[in-house]
Parts: C-alpha cells; sequence; structure tokens
C-alpha cells in the first residue's frame, strides 16, 4: 500500500529537483 504512495513522491520530488535536467531520465526509467 505505501509503496505506491512513495513512488509518486519520489517521482514529484525527481521533476522539483531535476525539471528533466539530463537525470530525470533516470527517475522516469526510460
Amino acid at each position: 500500500m505505501g509503496m505506491t504512495i512513495m513512488r509518486r513522491i519520489k517521482f514529484n520530488a525527481g521533476h522539483r529537483l531535476f525539471r528533466h535536467e539530463g537525470k530525470c531520465q533516470f527517475f522516469h526509467g526510460h
């Protein structure tokens, strides 16, 4: 149950911190 929520928080944090600065691709898993 909590894993899904944690994943969403990590995705949001990744977007805010990196903003598609290259490393964001790793967060997405492309």
